[in-house]
């Protein structure tokens, strides 16, 4: 990897937290969205990454956030479009 910035992160539990880094390889970019452990439950920043996790081109990008904003959408009762419950 020639460089990676941390975008964000935030809490998927009290063990885990999800961050979202940006890199360069080989002149091209990514986006890595993963699951980190904590090696210290009091510090988010501390951590070891998983295998759970994407990592895509940066030229992707656009049709992850549509598809995002449709799972978002499929979930909103507002619009009528909530899974339901079987």
């Amino acid at each position: 990897m020639e460089n990676q910035k941390l975008i964000d992160m935030f809490d998927r539990s009290s063990m885990e937290t999800i961050r979202i880094h940006v890199s360069k390889w080989r002149s091209v970019d990514y986006i890595d969205v993963r699951i980190w452990i904590r090696s210290d439950p009091l510090d988010s920043s501390a951590g070891t990454p998983t295998k759970k996790g994407i990592r895509i081109s940066a030229d992707l990008l656009p049709k992850l956030i549509l598809a995002l904003e449709k799972a978002r959408a499929a979930l909103d009762p507002e619009k009528g479009n909530a899974l339901r419950s079987s």
